[in-house]
This record gives structure tokens, sequence and C-alpha cells, in this order.
């Protein structure tokens, strides 16, 4: 008899350990398709910061609350718990808390921001948890690609049974800008304040103007139009036939003969106007950068597709953007003829950043965040010319990475958990990261949060990054990992951001 209840007993645990290992992933590939064939083992986009004003210092979301998946503790034991080529752990709320941190932004603000539904946001989710689980396992070869699809795929499951009511309809949802890449939107608007851009030119002409004007963008399907909403219904120039006849205004901004377009015309400066960008590619709204000078820089870091990291870096200001982009050409470049700057370059990162470096040549630069550039997904700070032209030759449309290696980088399994956007100052930048690692020396501790989970998990750095000139023009900027800050403080307190200078 007892013998009989020993057979049964075993067999109840091998089928409970087989229920537990294969119905969930089971389960999940049957109902969920594959995201797409992504291989380029880069991370994630990456919560991005758009600063809305001159003396704005940083921009905070999350609407005052914590940010962290809505995946339930006992989810890690559906999971794949074994080491990876380093011998870490990783669990399962710490391996995608990047996805899951723009998954809840994405829940809160995406309907007022950018009119995702919540269908939008689950997809966005799943292709981020492919991505990371790609990058944080660090194999290679069909078995580890095909075993983050299932993983890929229980975490859009989890969320879909666990959070499904945490979606803000139209009566809670709020405006914040989180998106570098909103290539699902059908349409948003954004909002900028910037000096007036032609008061300094004709003072008298525009006395009546305040000194700052706010410009709304409008990007329906990546078209988009500017509209200065404070400005006066004042002329920019005078109506000609003459296409030397360029009054000062225009000077301001480099035209010496007026284009066809510009001719028996008589614009006003509170008119919408369209803004010709690169097509076929996903702009989102425009960062702000104000220099040393005070001078206030439009630019977008527009990604070309998904499938890489390409982008089309445009830059501008208020007074090109309110008179005439249209250029020559259909191209991201400067052969495009266009009064804005266009490099398309390789950034090695989804969620590129614009950031001044003091004492370089062109200052303004393209940065990111890579783990793309070693195989052993080591962080790198990539960097190129916002502004410079491309040569054809010497690889000049890729960035230049500098690597940081080294166990203090490494310790957090290449630091890779990166919840928040950087605070980008001249020259140097601040980086918060959380442990996706399983940090424990305790076996019981171990098998406890295996089990139960570690869902506030404390553990990161703070990295500081300083930024100096290039040596040469084509050389990457001179990064250096100033201070890495290893802090232990709960992750429902995210985001975490300083506010000052």
């Amino acid at each position: 008899m007892s013998r009989k209840v020993i057979g049964w007993s075993i067999a109840a645990i091998v089928a409970v350990i087989l229920l537990l290992n294969y119905l969930p992933s089971f389960v999940a590939d049957s109902l969920y398709k594959n995201v797409d064939d992504i291989t380029d083992g880069e991370m994630p986009a990456t919560v991005t910061s758009f600063e809305s004003g001159p003396e704005v210092v940083s921009t905070i979301g999350g609407s005052g609350e914590g940010l962290n998946c809505s995946l339930p503790a006992l989810t890690n034991i559906f999971f794949d718990g074994s080491r990876d080529d380093k011998g870490r752990r990783h669990l399962v709320l710490q391996r995608f808390r990047q996805a899951c941190v723009f998954h809840d932004l994405c829940y809160r603000h995406g309907l007022a921001t950018y009119g995702y539904n919540q269908n939008d946001c689950d997809r966005i989710l799943q292709n981020a948890a492919f991505r990371l689980c790609t990058y944080i396992r660090n194999g290679s070869g069909t078995g580890s690609a095909t075993r983050c699809q299932t993983d890929s795929k229980m975490v859009l499951a989890g969320v879909s049974m666990g959070g499904y009511n945490a979606f803000r309809g139209w009566d809670r949802s709020t405006y914040f800008e989180f998106e570098s890449d909103p290539f699902r939107s059908d349409g948003f608007q954004a909002s900028r304040v910037v000096d007036h851009p032609f008061k300094a030119v004709d003072p008298a002409k525009y006395r009546n103007d305040p000194d700052q004007v706010i410009l709304s963008f409008e990007n329906v399907r990546s078209d988009i139009a500017v509209t200065c909403m404070t400005c006066g219904k004042l002329p920019v120039f005078e109506y000609t036939q003459d296409p030397n006849e360029v009054d000062a205004e225009l000077r301001s901004v480099g035209v010496t003969r007026l284009p066809e377009a510009l001719l028996k015309r008589e614009p006003m400066l509170s008119e919408t106007v369209p803004i010709w960008l690169p097509p076929r590619r996903h702009h989102a709204a425009p960062h702000l950068l104000v220099d040393a000078a005070g001078k206030d820089h439009l630019i977008w870091m527009s990604r070309n597709n998904t499938q890489d990291t390409m982008s089309c870096i445009v830059g501008g200001d208020a007074a090109r953007l309110l008179t005439n982009t249209l250029p020559r050409r259909d191209l991201c470049s400067k052969d495009s003829g266009s009064s804005l700057s266009m490099v398309e370059v390789d950034m090695f990162a989804t969620s590129p950043l614009p950031m001044e470096i003091p004492g370089a040549p062109e200052p303004i630069y393209a940065t990111a965040i890579s783990p793309q550039k070693t195989t052993s997904h080591d962080l790198s700070f990539c960097s190129r010319s916002a502004s410079r032209a491309v040569e054809q030759s010497g690889n000049d449309d890729r960035s230049r990475c500098i690597n940081f290696t080294g166990e203090a980088v490494s310790k957090g399994a290449a630091l890779g958990a990166f919840q928040n956007f950087p605070v980008v100052r001249r020259g140097q930048q601040i980086v918060f990261a959380r442990d996706v690692d399983q940090r424990t020396s305790s076996s019981l501790t171990a098998l406890w949060q295996r089990v139960f989970g570690d869902t506030y998990s404390p553990g990161g750095s703070l990295l500081v990054i300083d930024v100096a000139p290039p040596a040469t023009p084509k050389a990457a900027a001179s990064a250096t990992l100033k201070k890495i800050v290893r802090f232990n403080i709960d992750d429902r307190f995210d985001p975490m951001m300083p506010i000052t200078r």
C-alpha cells in the first residue's frame, strides 16, 4: 500500500513539474504570435526625456507613482531560472524591468499622448521583453532566440491577465512624452517654449510679441506642422515677386535669394507651417537643447525602422522652421539642400539623445548608451557630431564608441535595466540603472526569491559619465565613467530623478 502511495506521490510531483514547466509556455505560444525577427542584439527603446522649455531642468513622469511590473511574484517559477554564461541568475521582474517600466508609462500616458490603445502598449512590451531576453541571456543561436520568443509571450500573457485593468482610458490618461519612436501612433501633438525667432532681428516690429513663444508641433503619421501659438499676426516678409528682395528676417537664417515657394506670399508668423523632414521615418517630437550661448536647438532623432539602429538626425531652430524647410532633394544629408542640418548615422542604440560638448568645434552631438559593440555586451558610450556631413570613407556613417569594461560595470549584469532616461547636461550624463542580476550570496534567500520574487529590488547604480571633445573630428567623444555609486532604494520610489543643475 505504501509503495502505491509513494508511486502516486512521485507521479503527482512529476506531473506538477511538467505542468509548471511546459503548460504556460505552450499556452503562450498558442495564443500569441512571434515578435519581429530582431537579431541586432540591441536593447529596447528607453524612456526618453523631452524638455519643454529653456528653463526646464528635468521632466518627471509616472504620475508620482512607483513603476513596476504587473506580474505577480510567483511568475518566476514559470520561467527558466538557469544561470547565464557568466553564472548569474535573473528573476523575471528584474530581467524584464526596463520593458515593464515603459509599459507602465504607456498604460498611464500612452492614450492621451500618442493615441496608443491597450493592445499597442502590450505589443510594445512583448517586443521589448524579447530584446531584453536576448541581451541579458547573452546567448546566440536559434535555441536562445526561440526561448526568448516564448519568454516574451509569457510576459505579455502575465501582464494581460494580471494588469489588464490598469490601462487608463480617456477619463484618466494624462499627457507625458516618453516615446522616442512612436511608430504605432497615428498622430500626436507637442509644445516647446523657445526664444522669439525674430525679435532680436527687428525689436521694433515685434515689440508687442513676448520674448519667448510657444511652438505647437502636430505630427500626423510623421507629417509635421508647426504653429507659433503666441506670435502676433505679423508678416514674416512682405509680398514680392522679386527673388532678390530678401528682408532682414530671412537673411538672419541664411536666405540670400527667395526660393519659388516664398514668392508671391505674405505669410504670418502665427500661421501653421509644414516642416519638411525626410520621409519614410518615424518622427517623434523634437528635443529642445539650449547651448552655452543661450541659443535654442530643436533636434529630431528619427529612426529609419525598427529593424536597425540607423538614425536621421535633423537640427534647426524656430526661425528656420517657421519660414521655409523645403529641400532640393529627398535625402537625409547635407546634399538635400535644406536649411536644416541633416546627418544619417548608425547610433548602435534605439533611443539616442542630443547633448552639448563644450569645447568641441561642432558642439552638438548625438549620443547613446549601447551594449551592442562587444560580444560580452559591455556598456559603451557612442557619439557622433549631429551636424558634420558624412564622408564616404572610413565608416563615417557610424558613431564612435568608448567601451566601459571591468567588474564595476558588469556586476549588475552590464547594468542593463535602464528604467529611466539619462539626465543630460553640458559635458555630462547621469544614468540610473537597476541590477538585473539576482544579487544574493544566500542559497535560502535565492530560493525564496525564486518562488516569491524580489518585488521591490533595491539594488542598482548611479553612473556619472563625463564627456569631453574628441581628439580628432572623426574620433569618439572622450567619454569616461567618472563614478559608479551603488544604491539601495526601493524601486517603488521610481522614477528617481535629480532636478538640479
